[in-house]
């Protein structure tokens, strides 16, 4: 077995952020009932500021719970063992109840309890433990170095804007340096 590395930070941004595709979608009202609403908002940039107006359209969004599975991390999740899919399951769930994080809680015990409320078998300690190993083998996630704390990997599947959280990633990152 091989050793695992941990993390302080996680490894998988700066791949989101090459494989991230984002542009600009102009939005024009098609229909003479269209309502939109400007805002005017004020940047800051080195003590400079600068006005900006902002076009939004209210629009009907679905409500239900989602999680987004890119296309990078569908070829990865399917050629797991069914064991290692099982533990993702586990982990899916707590990437679903944590928008916007690329980090989870994630120990035995807990995954007892998340197997007993969904009432699904859960594995024995080994065979988790070597779920865990192939999880972070394949870099589907990966180990912080906080105890019982793991990265999601975010070019795989993420809950929230990656886009936005790529940037006040990089925004955090830019003002620790100074």
């Amino acid at each position: 077995m091989s050793q695992i590395i941990t993390y302080k930070e996680n490894p998988s941004i700066a791949l989101a952020k090459e494989n991230t595709k984002h542009g600009v979608k102009t939005i024009f009202g098609k229909k003479e009932h269209s309502t939109y609403h400007i805002l005017a908002q004020e940047l800051e940039n080195k003590n400079e500021t600068e006005d900006t107006i902002t076009f939004s359209k209210k629009q009907i969004v679905d409500q239900d719970q989602f999680v987004k599975l890119y296309i990078a991390g569908f070829e990865a999740l399917s050629n797991l063992k069914n064991s290692t899919k099982l533990v993702y399951t586990y982990i899916f769930n707590q990437i679903r109840q944590e928008v916007g994080k690329d980090i989870f809680y994630f120990s035995f015990k807990n995954y007892e309890s998340f197997c007993e409320i969904e009432k699904i078998s859960k594995l024995s300690k080994a065979t988790f433990h070597r779920s865990m190993n192939e999880l972070m083998e394949k870099e589907v996630i990966f180990k912080s170095d906080m105890s019982n704390l793991y990265y999601i990997n975010i070019a795989y599947v993420f809950n929230g804007d990656r886009l936005k959280f790529i940037q006040e990633y990089e925004l955090e990152k830019t003002k620790k340096a100074q």
